[in-house]
């Protein structure tokens, strides 16, 4: 809405809700609301409380209630492919009632967007997520033959068993995971959730970070490759984008521990160029950039909720 000084600003009030995260809420939607708790006011948006007047109400992953006038969505479990769980079939609910109601739907990825064109006929608007690069930068050296894979959760897609497979393969090396499957061997050690301060040091520290699910963006891996440490990737999903094969990490057969292995030692022989190739593709990648899509997103769902159907974006 219009403000005194001319300027056009409008009141959003957004869900996960910024002003009432707990420093222990260390999901990736809970650091995108955050970083846009940071950069949306410097383009005009401001993220209010519960209970505060607000001219658009925003929803992460189909949070915020029926009715969004922008729906935020981080993908889709898909069901049909495994025996997902009853949690699952309630978050998939939640999602498709947002696309269903919302006025604009936005999505982090090309990879996720190509899912809701062919599923649900619709054409979402992506704006990718970013990294605070200069927070990444460090004076850690590297441990030679470490692995790391951190997820914050380990059930559904986030299943740890892939890290015991190839660690049994690859005696020689450390394998540091926040969660460990029963039985896994004697070389994978087991870290817990960490907090944001302490698991910058681990990715630091790491040869490598491997990811072993498909995700919608990737902010763990970007951050990962900002500080310097090689992402060796499953190639699905949309992390292989940000590694570019060969560039900035490896991208393995998914259904291959032959190549996931030769991946992870592969990068490690090569850490040193894909380190600084990392750091470079990894600069590109700004907060700043989603804040401004964000603004613009947000004017369009205002206009439409308004009756003024505005369509640059």
């Amino acid at each position: 809405m219009q403000s005194d000084s001319g300027d056009f600003r409008i009141r959003a009030l957004m869900f996960p809700n910024p002003h009432l995260l707990k420093a222990d809420d260390v999901s990736g939607i809970h650091t995108v609301v955050r970083e846009y708790a940071r950069v949306a006011p410097k383009y005009g948006v401001d993220l209010v409380s519960p209970g505060e007047s607000a001219d658009i109400v925003i929803g992460h992953a189909g949070m915020g209630g029926p009715k969004n006038d922008v729906a935020m969505l981080h993908g889709i479990y898909f069901t049909s492919d495994y025996n997902a769980t009853n949690s699952e079939w309630r978050a998939n609910y939640h999602v498709v009632e947002a696309i269903r109601t919302a006025n604009v739907v936005t999505v982090p990825s090309e990879w996720v967007a190509e899912t809701l064109r062919r599923d649900f006929r619709i054409d979402p608007i992506v704006i990718p997520h970013g990294v605070v690069f200069e927070d990444w930068q460090h004076g850690y050296e590297y441990v030679p033959n470490t692995v790391l894979w951190a997820k914050n959760r380990n059930y559904d897609v986030c299943d740890p068993t892939p890290v015991s497979s190839i660690a049994r393969r690859m005696p020689d090396c450390t394998f540091f995971t926040t969660f460990a499957s029963p039985g896994a061997p004697r070389n994978v050690i087991k870290i817990g959730v960490q907090k944001h301060g302490k698991i910058k040091k681990w990715i630091a520290r790491s040869a490598v970070v491997i990811s072993t699910v498909k995700e919608t963006w990737g902010i763990m891996y970007a951050e990962a490759m900002a500080a310097g440490t090689p992402v060796v990737t499953a190639n699905h999903g949309h992390v292989p984008n940000l590694v570019q094969h060969g560039v900035g990490g490896y991208c393995y057969n998914p259904q291959s521990l032959d190549d996931m292995e030769y991946g992870i030692r592969w990068a490690m022989r090569h850490r040193d160029t894909l380190s600084a190739n990392a750091r470079e593709l990894a600069r590109k990648l700004t907060w700043e950039q989603a804040g401004q899509r964000l603004a613009r997103v947000s004017k369009l769902a205002y206009d439409m909720k308004i009756g003024e159907r505005s369509f640059v974006v």
